[in-house]
C-alpha cells in the first residue's frame, strides 16, 4: 500500500517544508525553525522553536503529521543553528542549548544549557572530535558527553569576561560597535586542529586543542568590506569568499615576523601565594631571531614596572650588561639556544611574592620558544 510503501498515508496534506537550519543524521535530515503548508496568501504556518525530522533515507520527505521533534516551545527564543555528533542533535537557540539523543526511536531531550546559545549559525562549528561555538559569555565545545568552557583551564580562567566580551563585541577600544557579534565568525583548521576566532575589527583568537592554550593576533584576516563565513575546501583548509572581487582567501598558519609580538606568563605565585620567595634564574630553549626582542619581568603583581635581566653571551650564559633585550639572533634553526637570564639586581627578587615574565618586541618568522623555566627558592616564614 502506499502507506508501506512510503511510511505515511496518502491523506497527508503537507510533505514539504522551509527551513532556516538543517542536518543529517542517521539516514534522516533534521530541519529548525519551519514553515510548513501555505495559506491564502502563499505563506505558509511557522514554527520558530519546532523541528522536523524526515523519513529514513528520503532527505526532502517531511509529512506534516510525523516527525515533530519538540523539545521547549513558546520559551521566547528561536532556533537558530541544528548540529550533529554522536548521536545527538545540538538544538542551538538565542539563549540555550538543547542536546536531544536521537540514537533510540523514540527522540528525547537529554540535556539542557542556559546562556550557551549562539546568535548566528556561523558562530557554531564542527570538529572531527565535537562541536565548538561561542558567544558573549565564552567559548564552548561538546565532545559526545559533556559541555566544557575552553576560555578555562583546570578551573583557572585563562581568558576573563571581561576581556572576551570586549573582543568578541569589538569593544577593545571601547566602542563595543557589534554588540549582536554579527561580524564575529568561528573556522576550525583541521590541519592543526585549532579553532579560529576573529572579531569585527580582523583580530583573531586561535585555540589549539594539542596545547590547550590561546593566541592572539591583530588584524589577521585580509578583508575590506565583508566575507563569506568559514569553510573547509577539499584539501582541508580552511578559507572564505571576499566580497571585494569574490576572491576565495585561504587561512595559512605558516608563521611571520612580527612587530608586536607579545607574550605574558600569568602572575605566578608557585602554589604558595602567602610565602616570599627568592627568583634566582629564568631559563629560556628557543631559536631564531630574538636580538630585538624585551624580556623583561614584573613582581608581586605590579604588571606597570618592569625590571631587565643580564645580557646573554654567543654560549647562552648572562654577562654583567643587564639591559631590556638580553637574547640574541640564533638563525642555526637546527639548534635549541639555552639562555639563561638572571635578573639584573638581584635585591628585587630576593623577597617576592609572585612572579611575571613580559616578553614584547620585534621577532622574525623563525623565532621559536620551546619551553620556559623559573628556578626560585621559598623562603622560611618569619
Amino acid at each position: 500500500t502506499f502507506k508501506s510503501i512510503n511510511g505515511f498515508s496518502g491523506s497527508t496534506k503537507n510533505i514539504s517544508a522551509k527551513a532556516k537550519t538543517a542536518v543529517v543524521q542517521g539516514r534522516r535530515a533534521y530541519i529548525g525553525n519551519i514553515q510548513t503548508g501555505s495559506g491564502s496568501e502563499g505563506v505558509g504556518e511557522k514554527f520558530p522553536d519546532r523541528i522536523l525530522k524526515s523519513q529514513v533515507n528520503k532527505f526532502d520527505v517531511f509529512p506534516d503529521s510525523l516527525g515533530k521533534v519538540d523539545v521547549a516551545i513558546n520559551d521566547g527564543e528561536s532556533i537558530v543553528k541544528l548540529e550533529a555528533f554522536a548521536d545527538r542533535i545540538l538544538q542551538f537557540k538565542e539563549r540555550t542549548l538543547y542536546i536531544i539523543n536521537v540514537s533510540e526511536n523514540v527522540d528525547f531531550l537529554e540535556d539542557t544549557y542556559q546562556n550557551k546559545g549562539c546568535g548566528f549559525k556561523y558562530h557554531v562549528t564542527k570538529t572531527d572530535f565535537g562541536i565548538a561555538w561561542f558567544n558573549s559569555f565564552g567559548v564552548y565545545f561538546y565532545d559526545g558527553r559533556e559541555v566544557s568552557n575552553l576560555l578555562e583551564k583546570n578551573n583557572i580562567r585563562m581568558i576573563n569576561e571581561s576581556d572576551w566580551e570586549a573582543f568578541i563585541t569589538n569593544g577593545e577600544d571601547g566602542s563595543a560597535d557589534d554588540t549582536t557579534m554579527a561580524d564575529a565568525h568561528i573556522g576550525y583548521i583541521p590541519k592543526k586542529r585549532q579553532l579560529l576566532i576573529k572579531n569585527k575589527n580582523k583580530n583573531v583568537f586561535i585555540y589549539d586543542f594539542v596545547l590547550k592554550a590561546w593566541m592572539k593576533g591583530s588584524v589577521k584576516i585580509p578583508i575590506t568590506t565583508a566575507m563569506t563565513n568559514f569553510a573547509i575546501d577539499g584539501d582541508q583548509n580552511l578559507f572564505y569568499i571576499n566580497a571585494t572581487d569574490s576572491g576565495k582567501v585561504t587561512w595559512t598558519p605558516t608563521p611571520s615576523g612580527s612587530s608586536a609580538f607579545v607574550y605574558k606568563t600569568k602572575d605566578l605565585d608557585f602554589g604558595e601565594p602567602g610565602v616570599r620567595k627568592k627568583i634566582y634564574k629564568v631559563r629560556i630553549n628557543y631559536k631564531g631571531d630574538a636580538d630585538s626582542l624585551n624580556v623583561r619581568y614584573s613582581k608581586n603583581g605590579d604588571s606597570d614596572t618592569l625590571y631587565n635581566f643580564f645580557q646573554i653571551d654567543s654560549n647562552g650564559d648572562p654577562t654583567s650588561t643587564g639591559q631590556s633585550n638580553p637574547l640574541l639572533d640564533k638563525p642555526d634553526l637546527t639548534l635549541w639556544t639555552h639562555a639563561v637570564l638572571k635578573p639584573a639586581s638581584s635585591s628585587q627578587v630576593n623577597n617576592v611574592y609572585s612572579f611575571q615574565l613580559h616578553m614584547d618586541g620585534t621577532v622574525d618568522s623563525d623565532f621559536e620558544i620551546n619551553d620556559i623555566t623559573i628556578v626560585y627558592r621559598l623562603k622560611s616564614i618569619r
